[in-house]
């Protein structure tokens, strides 16, 4: 091998490299606000695969799995919106914040059809998702008033979440954050890895679960118990089928009455929520269209109208909503549910397709990566149900997970397949 051809090799494995820092960059950064730091590391991540695919060709590598059929349905999910502006009345200035929103889908869903991915490994997404949720829970400690927190934080843990939310992430996105980080962490201390390396993971997972049990957050708290009690069945199933039961039951139980704690002490009103009344005018005007929806932006116009004559609506929903962010942004009223704005949106087609999105991994990957494709699933069905489609459920979190998750399983999916 000559001098130049060295050099070329040198230069590919170097560029190897770029894409990879850039995904780690990006999924740390992804546990902040948007920011310039996460815009510069989505360009390095966006320059880095492009050098990837343009110099290190893999078209000859690529093989044909059923992962790839999870994929395209990203990619349709995402076209939906083009689709709709296409044959429907939707004016094209008023969908870019929705195309921007579901562009995540497209563009890495076109990534994993390529099969880039299996040189990313879990355990480096798992330190850098879990270092970065240290290194901002160690950040706001030292903003804030310690000996206030530990002496009220069985009753009040205001002092934290008042500092996050406002600097850092509101609790829905810390939530979901940090249970997509818990489920990186399992899936990499299952995996062959050096002792020590497992023990600074179920470390850094101790101060996660510790800090979400701090989170004023209802979502986020149920679904780290229930990953909790999926993770102790899991990794106790192989060995003892009715150890692994008893000890999930028992798992469960602490889990009910340290959610019914939190709820008493918190002064959580689950009757009176205002998706209590949200939700029946949602369903009201999805009806209205059902099959096909109404477009992403009519549909969520008319929502906010049809909400601004509903009295429960107005008082549960409109009028705090007034008093947090002004009158000037009623607009912004949401059904508080990504597979109602989706109902709304696209109809029942456009529901079939995400619920395809987010079901189908379980049946392209082998038995024992399921459980975290199951955990992811749980995460994100768990957080759509009380959310929009955005920062706080993010289509760039859930693919930056299930392609590593999926790609890494690849060998298995196929040696099973066969």
């Amino acid at each position: 091998m000559n001098i130049e051809s060295m050099s070329i090799l040198k230069l590919k494995r170097i560029v190897e490299w770029i894409p990879i820092v850039g995904w780690l960059a990006t999924i740390m950064t992804a546990a902040h606000f948007f920011s310039i730091a996460e815009k510069v590391c989505m360009c390095i991540l966006a320059v880095g695969l492009g050098l990837d695919i343009l110099l290190n060709i893999r078209t000859h590598q690529w093989r044909y799995r059923r992962s790839v059929w999870v994929y395209i349905g990203c990619i349709f999910l995402f076209l939906l919106i083009p689709l709709w502006r296409l044959f429907g009345l939707e004016p094209s200035a008023d969908i870019v914040s929705y195309i921007e929103c579901f562009l995540p889908f497209l563009l890495l869903g076109l990534l994993g059809v390529y099969g880039w991915g299996q040189q990313l490994r879990i355990e480096w997404l798992a330190l850098a998702m879990l270092t970065a949720l240290l290194v901002e829970n160690v950040f706001i400690c030292t903003q804030i008033d310690m000996a206030q927190l530990f002496t009220i934080m069985h009753v009040d843990i205001n002092v934290f979440n008042a500092y996050r939310n406002e600097h850092i992430f509101s609790h829905m996105a810390y939530g979901m954050y940090a249970n997509v980080a818990l489920i990186m962490g399992f899936a990499a201390i299952r995996s062959k890895l050096p002792l020590w390396l497992k023990i600074v993971l179920g470390i850094e997972m101790a101060q996660t679960i510790f800090f979400l049990v701090l989170t004023e957050g209802r979502v986020g708290y149920t679904t780290m118990l229930i990953l909790l009690a999926m993770m102790v069945f899991a990794a106790l199933w192989r060995r003892s089928r009715s150890v692994a039961i008893a000890a999930s039951l028992v798992a469960v139980v602490i889990g009910a009455f340290m959610l019914r704690q939190m709820l008493s002490e918190g002064g959580k009103d689950t009757v009176n929520d205002p998706r209590m009344a949200i939700w029946p005018v949602a369903v009201n005007v999805a009806k209205e269209y059902p099959i096909l929806g109404q477009g992403p932006k009519t549909g969520h116009d008319k929502f906010v109208a049809r909400g601004m004559e509903d009295e429960k609506f107005q008082n549960r929903y409109m009028f705090t909503y007034i008093e947090c962010f002004g009158e000037e942004s009623l607009g912004d009223m949401h059904p508080h549910n990504i597979f109602l704005e989706q109902w709304i949106a696209f109809g029942i087609v456009g529901l079939i397709v995400l619920l395809y999105v987010l079901i189908a991994p379980l049946f392209c990957v082998s038995s024992t990566r399921r459980w975290e494709i199951a955990m992811l699933l749980i995460v994100f069905i768990g957080q759509g149900m009380f959310e929009k489609m955005g920062r706080d459920v993010s289509p760039l979190l859930y693919m930056m997970s299930l392609i590593p998750l999926m790609a890494t399983d690849a060998e298995l999916c196929d040696s099973k397949a066969s």
